[in-house]
Formats: C-alpha cells, sequence, structure tokens
C-alpha cells in the first residue's frame, strides 16, 4: 500500500465498477483476493506488467463487471480511496464483491449475479521511532508470571513462542503467551491456558503492520533452548527470575533481518511454579521458631502505615509473610541472620518462608491471643500499650 501510486491499478474495481476480466490484475487490491494470487508475482503499481489472473476459467470479456465495495469507504475511489487508505493506516474493512451481468455491453446492476462478503486487511507502514516508543512505553520492567500459567502449559502451545526464538513482531502478546504478559495492555485483557480461548492478540504498537518487525525475547541462562525444551527447563527451575532481553529486528525479503536491530529493551521475569501443600506444610515446621523475641526498639519504632502488624489478625499472600520491618519476618529461623530496618525503610529482601514460593498460591495470618478483632493501626496501638 504504500508504494501504491495514483494514476496506478490498486484501488481499481474498488468501490466502482469495472469488467470482470480485469478483476486481479498486477498491482490490484482485488488481485490479493484470489486465492491464485499467493503463488503469483506482484509489482507495485503493475510495473512489471504481470499476466492478470482469471477469477474464472476461460472468462469471456465483456460478459460481466464486478465492483468490490469497503465498508467505511463508500463514495470515495481513484485518488481519493487510496489517499484514505494510506491515512488509515494499518485497518481490517469488511468488504463486499459484487458481480453483475452485462447489458448492451455495460454493466447491468439490476443483475447481481454473484456476491461474497470477506475481511481485508491493510497494512501501513509503521516507523522504526514507533516501535522504539512502543517498547518504551507499552513494556513492563518487571514481569510477574502466575504460577498456574507455567504449570498449564503445554508444548505444543504458544506458551514459549518468541522466547529464544524470532517470530514475527506482530504475534508478541498472542493468547496464552509468556511475552503476552510483557505488555502493560495485559494487566487487563484475558488469558487462556494455551491460548484455549483464541482471545484476541493485543499490538505490542498501535496499527502495526504485519511482515515489517521481527522480535525475540531472550531469557538469560535458557540460551539454546527453545519450544518443549524451554518449557520443560523453565517447569524444571520452578520459581525462578530471570533477566530477559527484548529484541526487534527490520525486516528484509519478508525475513528478520538481525543486522538491524530496531529497538532493544532489559527487564525481569519472574516464573513462579508450584508449591505443594507439602511443601508449604514442611516449611512451617522446619522454618520457622517456637518461641519469637521481638526487641523493644523494633515496637516502639514501627509506624502505621507501615509493615509491622502486616499478617497480624489478617489474612494476606503468603509470599509477603517475611517482609523487611514486619512482625512475621521475626518468625522465621532465616531472620536471625537477615537485615531489618524499622518501618521497612531499607527495602531489605523478603525472606521465603518455603523455598521457591510460587506467588498467589497460598495465603496466610498470624493470630495473636487477646488481640481478636484488632489490626492495622488498633493493633499496633494495643501491643504498644501492652508493652
Amino acid at each position: 500500500m504504500d508504494k501504491a501510486n495514483f494514476p496506478g491499478p490498486f484501488t481499481a474495481g474498488v468501490n466502482q465498477v469495472i469488467p470482470y476480466e480485469f478483476f486481479a490484475g498486477d498491482g490490484m487490491l482485488t488481485r490479493l483476493i484470489l486465492k491464485a494470487s499467493d503463488k503469483a508475482p506482484w509489482s507495485d503499481n503493475g510495473s512489471a506488467k504481470n499476466p492478470a489472473l482469471p477469477p474464472v476459467e476461460k472468462l469471456g470479456k465483456g460478459l460481466y463487471f464486478y465492483e468490490v465495495d469497503l465498508a467505511g469507504t463508500q463514495g470515495k475511489s481513484d485518488k481519493e480511496l487510496l489517499d484514505l487508505l494510506k491515512q488509515n493506516g494499518t485497518q481490517s474493512y469488511k468488504a463486499t464483491i459484487k458481480v453483475y451481468g452485462a447489458k448492451d455491453g455495460k454493466a447491468d446492476l439490476t443483475n447481481l449475479v454473484a456476491t461474497k462478503d470477506l475481511d481485508v486487511n491493510l497494512n501501513g507502514l509503521t516507523t522504526p521511532a514507533e516501535v522504539q516508543k512502543g517498547v518504551a512505553d507499552n513494556t513492563k520492567d518487571t514481569v510477574d508470571v502466575p504460577a498456574t500459567y507455567l504449570d498449564k502449559a503445554n508444548f505444543p502451545g504458544p506458551f514459549t513462542a518468541g522466547d529464544n526464538q524470532v517470530i514475527p513482531y506482530e504475534f508478541f502478546a498472542g493468547d496464552g503467551m509468556l511475552t503476552r504478559l510483557i505488555l502493560k495492555a495485559s494487566d487487563k485483557a484475558p488469558w487462556s491456558d494455551n491460548g484455549s480461548a483464541k482471545n484476541p492478540a493485543l499490538p505490542p504498537v498501535e496499527k502495526l503492520g504485519k511482515g515489517l518487525y521481527f522480535y525475540e525475547v531472550d531469557l538469560a541462562g535458557t540460551q539454546g533452548k527453545s519450544d518443549k525444551d524451554l518449557l520443560d527447563l523453565l517447569k524444571q527451575n520452578g520459581t525462578q527470575s530471570y533477566k530477559a532481553t527484548i529484541k526487534v529486528y527490520g525486516a528484509k525479503d519478508g525475513k528478520a533481518d538481525l543486522s538491524n536491530l530496531v529497538a532493544t529493551k532489559d527487564l525481569d521475569v519472574n516464573l513462579n511454579g508450584l508449591t505443594t501443600p507439602a511443601e508449604v506444610q514442611k516449611g512451617v515446621a522446619d522454618n520457622t521458631k517456637d518461641t519469637v523475641d521481638v526487641p523493644a526498639t523494633y515496637l516502639d519504632k514501627a509506624n502505621f502505615p507501615g509493615p509491622f502488624t502486616a499478617g497480624v489478625n489478617q489474612v494476606i499472600p503468603y509470599e509477603f509473610f517475611a517482609g523487611d520491618g514486619m512482625l512475621t519476618r521475626l518468625i522465621l529461623k532465616a531472620s536471625d541472620k537477615a537485615p531489618w530496618s524499622d518501618n521497612g525503610s531499607a527495602k531489605n529482601p523478603a525472606l521465603p518462608p518455603v523455598e521457591k514460593l510460587g506467588k498467589g498460591l497460598y495465603f496466610y495470618e498470624v493470630d495473636l491471643a487477646g488481640t481478636q478483632g484488632k489490626s492495622d493501626k488498633e493493633l499496633l496501638d494495643l501491643l504498644k500499650q501492652n508493652g
């Protein structure tokens, strides 16, 4: 579409009636409607004068006329239509083929011989600057992948598509793909395991033209693995954080041009494996103390809002069990050798109550006898009052 000019054949037969034998001339949009066009040559503006493709075998001249109507463009043809299509860029149109009989050498619009509805997907050019902006603005710095997504992923299936392998950029965020979760838009978009619901792909760049760019997301520590090998490795590793790099390449002759790196970005991908109830039970039994002594200064300096009473007399995600500045952090045996900061001001790393605990799988509370019904500020005030 970008190289189409007027006068030129690109819009011939679109929103205008012309002889049916001209249906699929070289450089015409309507040429692409024929299945035979997939294996036929094309030249922009018909410059190579490739032979027209017959819409019907041994079609007699002057017997039929046709038009292809593009919804939303009525009243536009020739240069006006071409200008509108270029202005709209990447867009899908509902279209209708109409074939008429002839009368006195002209189209007889009262004699509709054949009709068919179809979709026409036109692709506009997407500039490198637009791709770079999309990578910078539309992707996350940190991606948290729910444990169930990884656990239920199968191969063949889309989960690892585009990871450690180069594929077209328009497939970046298909349903059930790990890379879908990289887009900020995924937070409010539906997901189905293995793409079973066929939810629409999310565009990494608005109105991205097809075939213009390719991409890969490299996961550090998994190089050389892709498809089933990669999925097996990710499941084996379970809960783990990976350094990842998005790489977007330009295209050349319809393939990825790896020498033309258009955009790149580093991010963290946190994959969560399943943690079994038995592992949780063992963690509670083995990793927690029977008696916890809380230094007076910890309680004295605790403020609200602040993390000190989080998870006490209230249910919160289990992965938050031992955050910096939390009373429940001190329950873990590992806290004896771990740093502490009042109110979590130093943002010291949380301590895992269970090794490689998957996020969102379990919740917890620590009930303090004699303080039931109190939480947050009320609980903190009571604890300070009790001394």
